[in-house]
């Protein structure tokens, strides 16, 4: 297969691959993170359409989509990507269609095929994202840590050659694992939601190092109620 093929080659376009490693790092807000990797990402790639889904306790979300502002989540397309990217998830490798379904497992087949139907796409693949190791696994391999996120390449016009366009997803599959990682685990911090409001509403009254300090000591006395701890 082309993923099989590709060489490990860095793509030549330095000074875009330099860009694109600098804007996925550059913050840790979900969104921010989520559409600089689909938008720059596609950019550094060649590739038609770029999206980023969450991998979280077996559920999918669709989280950016390069050249939409946001993606429309009910829509059939979305369910059946999603649904797509959760059985991805379960083989925990990566897949893909140049025309030709039929080696896929039957289950994994039906719903490629029926994600093929709605988007129209000649080549696909949906790669598995994995973060870093936590302290207590760092004897474990990427490949044995569950995917935290699937990288979706889509192709509509095959105009990029095969083996450089894999050969730039593994180049930077690592880099974009590591900053889904750090951006999910702040949002999945407690009280995360509210720092997140709190940061808009100061904002949106035009005073933002005194609104910012407001926020923060607002943070702190809610968390000195909601967080448990021992009193030594």
């Amino acid at each position: 297969e082309p993923w099989e093929r590709a060489s490990p080659r860095v793509p030549a376009r330095d000074h875009v691959r330099e860009r694109f490693l600098a804007a996925i790092h550059s913050s840790v807000d979900l969104e921010e993170v989520a559409y600089a990797i689909v938008n720059e990402g596609r950019r550094l790639l060649g590739c038609d359409r770029l999206s980023l889904v969450e991998v979280h306790r077996k559920r999918t979300r669709l989280l950016a989509v390069s050249g939409t502002d946001e993606p429309a989540r009910q829509s059939s397309v979305v369910r059946s990507l999603e649904r797509l990217s959760a059985l991805v998830a379960n083989v925990d490798e990566p897949i893909w269609y140049g025309g030709d379904s039929s080696p896929l497992p039957p289950q994994l087949q039906e719903a490629l095929d029926e994600y093929i139907n709605h988007a129209n796409v000649r080549r696909l693949a949906i790669v598995p994202l994995k973060g870093r190791a936590k302290d207590a696994d760092v004897s474990f391999e990427a490949s044995d840590r569950p995917a935290i996120g699937m990288l979706v390449v889509e192709d509509f016009r095959a105009l990029v050659d095969e083996d450089d366009l894999w050969a730039g997803v593994e180049d930077i599959r690592p880099q974009v694992g590591l900053a889904l990682q750090n951006a999910l685990t702040l949002q999945r911090m407690p009280l995360a939601g509210l720092s997140r409001s709190l940061k808009v509403a100061a904002e949106k009254l035009y005073a933002p190092r005194t609104m910012l300090a407001i926020a923060t000591m607002a943070l702190l006395f809610v968390a000195m109620f909601m967080i448990k701890t021992d009193l030594n």
